[in-house]
Parts: structure tokens; C-alpha cells; sequence
């Protein structure tokens, strides 16, 4: 059910935060979750692509002024922080850019995604599909548990930066060749 995927989904920004991360959610939406099951870390910027949903999530946050807690307007497809910046970055049911997410992550940063259907996140689940293929030892350590976990029709999965920067130059290359075989001579 819906209700086990997001009590999953909370459960594993809890296993990968600690006091002092700096985490991006992707999608908030009103902020309902960052505000309320998110736990106690260094802050946490909340975007979402609707000017009217973050207003919602700035009042929202009234609520709870303990909260280290900010929100802003920004295309999940377009993100414009710096890079190497986030500890974790957390998506529910938006679409996202595995690259963007990637840039922005740091070094050992982790990416935790709850979605519904097919549409949903479809960069995520390449890398999951590209990785199962590779078969290799290495690639299946990279994911910090089972790639997806079902529940019904939603899904919880967590990526290491690694797990995804495997995937994009994979990814990538496909557009390069074609870009190549058009381009005048």
C-alpha cells in the first residue's frame, strides 16, 4: 500500500541522515513530509515546481518553527544548486533528472525515491534495469539494499552516487552517437 511505501521511504532518509546533513527534497509538495516525518538534520531545502504549492509549505511550516526548513519554487528538471552540495536528496511521485540529482549530491551522497507507476521517476528505473544487466558483483553492492521494494504498485528505492554515475555515461553515450552520425561533415 501507499502507506507502507512512504513509512519505507521515511525509514531510509532516517538510516542515511544524521544532525548535521544537508538534504534536498524534490517534489514537496506542501511540505507535508519534510515537515513532519523528515528527521532532525541540518536543514532541509524543499522545492517543488508550483509557486502555489510552496506558498502552501512556507505556511505550513508555521507549524513547526524547530524545523531547520526552507522552501523554494524550482523545476525538478532544472536544478540550479551548486554542485557536490546535498547529503541526501529525496523525491515522492515527481518527475527528476538522474544527472541533476547526481551533480548536486556529494561524494557519497544518497538519492531515495518513492513512486507509483511506470512514468514515475522512468531515469531511476533504467539504472536500476542497466544495472541488474551488468550482473557484476560490484554494480549490485552499489545499491544500500534490494533495488526496488514493492509495495502493491509503489516503490521505494535507494542510490549511491556511485549506482547512478554508472548509469549516465551509459545513458549518455547513445545521444553522443547519434549527435555524431547527424552532424554535417
Amino acid at each position: 500500500s501507499r502507506f507502507c511505501a512512504t513509512k519505507l521511504f521515511n525509514k531510509k532518509i532516517k538510516e542515511h541522515t544524521n544532525e548535521k546533513s544537508l538534504c534536498l527534497d524534490l517534489g514537496t509538495g506542501g511540505g507535508e513530509i519534510a515537515l513532519e516525518r523528515y528527521p532532525d538534520v541540518g536543514m532541509i531545502i524543499g522545492t517543488d515546481f508550483s509557486e502555489k504549492m510552496i506558498k502552501t509549505a512556507i505556511s505550513n511550516a508555521r507549524q513547526y518553527p524547530h524545523r531547520n526548513i526552507k522552501f523554494c519554487q524550482m523545476d525538478s528538471l532544472n536544478i540550479t544548486f551548486p554542485n557536490e552540495l546535498f547529503d541526501l536528496v529525496s523525491a515522492r511521485h515527481t518527475v527528476i533528472n538522474a544527472k541533476q540529482i547526481y551533480n548536486v549530491l556529494k561524494k557519497n551522497g544518497i538519492l531515495i525515491v518513492e513512486g507509483v507507476d511506470q512514468k514515475d521517476c522512468w531515469e531511476l528505473k533504467k539504472i536500476r534495469e542497466f544495472l541488474a544487466l551488468m550482473r557484476c558483483v560490484s554494480a549490485h553492492q552499489l545499491f544500500l539494499q534490494e533495488p526496488m521494494k514493492r509495495q502493491e504498485l509503489h516503490f521505494v528505492t535507494v542510490f549511491s552516487t556511485a549506482a547512478i554515475s554508472l548509469w549516465i555515461p551509459t545513458f549518455l553515450l547513445p545521444l553522443r552517437r547519434r549527435k555524431e552520425k547527424t552532424a554535417p561533415l
